[in-house]
């Protein structure tokens, strides 16, 4: 990275690495915006093709901020606006560079506000995790469940995991919440295994894995740890890692942690870059398709891609998992199209622990979990309730 950004820039600038993967560029000789403007293009235009890296193509992509220094200004003044900058122009989209306003100041201080507070939030237990039922879709009985984080602040109540999330991954706070959810998710899957005495491959417990907690070379160690410490049979904890995260992940991780015993989802699959003759190379037993193939689906609009990732799946010997099913209409359509397991709202939304303890108690006991016919007259349980 640093070669090409020496290569993009003039002589006389000065490049250097600020720490992780964040990069200064100091302009000299600049005659106001449009020549800093003009040096932000040639780097992020370095960047459109993918980088090589141990005989692999890497994609890359940066975000720039460009803060100018005036008459009094300390170095790290300037390098504080730049990097407000930096933050708006990558809450923008890929390859975008802003210039510093004033006004970014104060979205600084929220990101610096939200960072203290889901430290905080990590140290004073206010995670917590819910479980979204995966099921079979032939007979109603549960197959398992995927496990989300949620942040219940003790003052402002549920936050969207649609704002806290990404923020985490960009701040590098995801390693200890990802390292908190997977063992409590392990010791959940261990007290529902216990009740259930499943076969291997018959109840999974899912639980995602973020590109950075796949790039931290200690993940391999922790989840052998975990796996130690339940005591389960290690097919009954399932990664589920975004299909464009794991294109990217170091190959042998992969291997390292499937060596482990435990099955790879690749989720959100479809909405990514990977291709065909990559899919079969990866190290996974999972494949989940993502809800957006199934919006439409009833009028055949997605029929064709759905089928034929089933019948993908099918080909490759991977358990298929359909996500985002919301109605009766949906469900029939993908059964038709031979899909087995499934999730979404039509079964129920994220349950707590103690709902989603119901779930195993009922099928422990031989009863009916999710009964299709019922549910196809509109019938919901009550007990499901739906939380944030």
């Amino acid at each position: 990275m640093a070669q090409l950004l020496r290569a993009a820039c003039r002589p006389e600038d000065t490049v250097a690495r600020l720490g992780g993967d964040e990069f200064g560029i100091l302009l000299e000789n600049v005659d106001g915006a449009q020549d800093a403007t003009a040096s932000a293009q040639t780097i992020l235009a370095a960047f459109e093709e993918p980088l090589r890296v141990a005989g692999r193509d890497v994609p890359a992509n940066a975000s720039i901020g460009i803060a100018f220094g005036r008459y009094g200004d300390t170095a790290g003044q300037v390098l504080r606006d730049a990097d407000a900058a930096k933050h708006a122009a990558k809450r923008d989209g890929k390859g975008k560079f802003r210039l510093f306003e004033a006004n970014m100041h104060a979205e600084v201080v929220a990101q610096l506000k939200l960072k203290a507070d889901l430290a905080a939030a990590i140290a004073r237990q206010e995670l917590r995790l819910l479980y979204q039922p995966i099921v079979n879709l032939e007979d109603g009985t549960l197959r398992g469940f995927e496990a989300l984080v949620r942040w219940q602040h003790s003052l402002k109540g549920w936050q969207n995991p649609a704002t806290f999330i990404p923020f985490a991954e960009e701040s590098g706070l995801i390693n200890d919440i990802g390292r908190w959810v997977l063992w409590e998710a392990a010791r959940r899957c261990r007290d529902w295994v216990g009740v259930l005495s499943p076969a291997p491959g018959e109840f999974k417990v899912t639980v995602n894995l973020s590109a950075r907690q796949l790039d931290d070379a200690d993940i391999v160690t922790e989840v052998e740890r975990v796996i130690n410490e339940m005591g389960f049979d290690p097919s009954f904890l399932v990664l589920e890692i975004t299909e464009t995260a794991m294109m990217n992940a170091a190959p042998d991780r992969l291997d390292e942690l499937r060596s482990l015993g435990v099955p790879l989802a690749i989720d959100d699959f479809g909405t990514g870059y990977s291709s065909l003759a990559s899919l079969h190379k990866l190290s996974i037993d999972v494949l989940k398709i993502d809800q957006v193939f199934v919006k439409g689906i009833e009028e055949d609009d997605a029929s064709p891609f759905v089928g034929t990732m089933v019948g993908l799946g099918q080909a490759l010997g991977l358990q298929t998992i359909v996500e985002g099913i919301e109605t009766k209409e949906q469900l029939e359509r993908l059964r038709q199209l031979g899909c087995e397991i499934g999730q979404g709202y039509y079964f129920a939304k994220p349950l707590t622990e103690s709902q989603a303890a119901q779930l195993v108690q009922r099928q422990a006991s031989g009863k009916v979990v999710f009964d299709l016919i019922a549910m196809a007259d509109g019938y919901r349980d009550r007990r499901l309730r739906s939380v944030p």
